[in-house]
């Protein structure tokens, strides 16, 4: 990926406004997920850069380098702000309203150490570890109820279940789901019925006069 002069000094401008942005609030911020994707490019081509202006033009390599040097710090900076906060995110119910600001890579991030304290939480209990190392069980909805509606379309609701047995990841479209024997958890709808049509789940009927 080739960056002008003008990309390069847009890149380290908004990696500096985010710091400033993450700096003056405890929450996690919403944040492009383009920050983490562009910096990482633009520290290989200024390294590419520097590597070939060294025996040709030693100001310019002087430049460069000290242009990456910033670069390098600016990003390091950002990632230890965000995940000093991100570790704060509650392993245990991590559902707060900080995890709608988490890109892609920092979700999976929470779900592996969500997973890791589960498993040192049930070990100091004399609990059977939970075993998440198996591959995951993909399931997939269909495109159309029987009324043939796209479930996308409609309102989502939730259900209460208990799950039947450890099981290995499920994976969905927006996350892994790690289940455990005897948890009883609120899923969206459509998940709900297809872990019950499996036998991985039983419905909780709740009443609404409880």
């Amino acid at each position: 990926m080739n960056f002008s002069p003008q990309d390069v000094e847009n890149a380290f401008l908004e990696l500096q406004s985010a710091i400033r942005a993450e700096k003056n609030t405890r929450k996690i911020r919403k944040i492009d997920q383009s920050v983490f994707n562009t910096i990482p490019e633009l520290i290989k081509f200024l390294t590419g850069e520097a590597e070939k202006s060294a025996a040709v033009d030693i100001d310019r390599y002087i430049q460069i380098k000290e242009r990456l040097r910033q670069v390098e710090r600016a990003f390091r900076t950002l990632f230890q702000i965000r995940y000093s906060k991100i570790i704060r995110v509650p392993v245990f119910e991590n559902n707060s309203d900080e995890v709608g600001n988490l890109t892609e890579d920092e979700r999976e991030f929470i779900d592996r150490i969500s997973v890791e304290v589960r498993e040192q939480f049930n070990e100091l209990l004399g609990v059977r570890a939970f075993e998440v190392n198996e591959k995951p069980i993909v399931i997939k909805s269909e495109q159309k109820s029987e009324t043939g509606i796209n479930p996308e379309t409609s309102k989502e609701e939730f259900m209460a279940v208990r799950i039947i047995g450890d099981q290995p990841p499920i994976a969905q479209a927006d996350r892994n789901y790690y289940f455990r024997d005897g948890e009883i958890v609120f899923l969206k709808k459509k998940l709900a019925e297809l872990l019950i049509k499996r036998k991985i789940a039983t419905e909780i009927r709740i009443s609404e006069n409880a």
